[in-house]
C-alpha cells in the first residue's frame, strides 16, 4: 500500500463506520472501534437479542440466552429488539462512546392465589401471544418478564379466567382473585361436595374444579372469583346447588 491518508469503512452486517487512517509515516493501524454491548434480563430464559441499525438493518443476535448476554459491535448507536416468547420490546441504545448496556428492562409479576393448590398460570401478550407460563403452583406464583401490559390467564381444574395485568413499571401483582366458598350442613357427617364450572343448564354439569369429601358439619374451599355447579352428597342422596 502506498504511503498516504485513506478513508477506511468497516462494515458488520449492515451497520458501516467511516474512518481516517494516515499511513503517510509508515505503518498505521486503526483500532478503538469496537464496543462490548451487554444486554440483561436477570430471571429470563430462552430469550433473543436482535441488534440493528437505526435504519432497521440486521447486524447480529444472540438467541436463547438465559439471565444476560454480551457481544462486540462498531461503536454506534443501535436498535436492539429483546424477545421472550411473543414479546418483543425495542430500544435504543448508544454504543458510539463505548462500552454500553442496556438493563432495567425486566418486571417481576407476582400472581396471587391464597388457599388454592396446583394453579396454572398462563402470561400472553395483549394480542393472545404465549409468552411464559407457571404450573402446578400453590398460594402465589411469580416470574420474570419483559415490561409491558400483559394477559394472564389463571386456570384450577377446569374453571380459567383471564386478567389484563399492566408490568410496565418494576413490580406488578395480580391479586384479589379468590373467594371462599363455605357449604353448611350441621349436624350431617360424612358429605361430600363437588365444585364443577358452571354450564348455564339444569342440572350439574360443567368440568371439575375442586372437591372436599368425608367432611361433618361444614366445609370451605378457595375458588377463583366466577361461578359454580355445587353437588352435594350424602350417601346416595345428592343435591345440586
Amino acid at each position: 500500500m502506498l504511503k498516504a491518508a485513506y478513508k477506511v469503512t468497516v462494515v458488520k452486517g449492515s451497520q458501516q463506520n467511516t474512518y481516517d487512517v494516515d499511513c503517510s509515516a509508515g505503518d498505521c493501524k486503526l483500532d478503538g472501534i469496537v464496543a462490548t454491548m451487554t444486554v440483561n434480563f436477570p430471571g429470563i430464559s430462552s430469550v433473543h437479542t436482535y441488534v440493528k441499525t437505526t435504519g432497521g438493518g440486521n447486524v447480529d443476535e444472540r438467541t436463547y440466552k438465559d439471565n444476560t448476554t454480551s457481544l462486540a459491535v462498531l461503536k454506534a448507536a443501535y436498535k436492539v429488539t429483546v424477545v421472550k416468547g411473543s414479546q418483543q420490546n425495542a430500544y435504543d441504545v448508544d454504543c458510539s462512546a463505548g462500552d454500553c448496556k442496556l438493563d432495567g428492562i425486566v418486571a417481576t409479576m407476582t400472581v396471587n392465589f391464597p388457599g388454592i393448590s396446583s394453579v396454572h398460570a398462563y402470561v400472553k401478550t395483549t394480542g393472545g401471544g404465549n409468552v411464559d407460563e407457571r404450573t402446578y403452583k400453590d398460594n402465589t406464583t411469580s416470574l420474570a418478564v419483559l415490561k409491558a401490559a400483559y394477559k394472564v390467564t389463571v386456570v384450577k381444574g377446569a374453571q380459567q379466567n383471564t386478567y389484563d395485568v399492566d408490568c410496565s413499571a418494576a413490580a406488578c401483582t395480580l391479586e384479589g382473585i379468590v373467594s371462599t366458598l363455605t357449604v353448611n350442613f350441621p349436624d350431617i357427617n360424612s358429605v361430600h361436595t363437588y365444585v364443577r364450572t358452571d354450564d348455564s343448564v339444569v342440572g350439574f354439569g360443567g368440568g371439575a374444579v375442586d372437591e372436599r369429601t368425608y367432611q361433618n358439619n361444614t366445609t370451605s374451599l378457595v375458588l377463583l372469583k366466577g361461578l359454580y355447579d355445587v353437588r352435594m352428597v350424602k350417601g346416595a342422596q345428592g343435591k345440586r346447588l
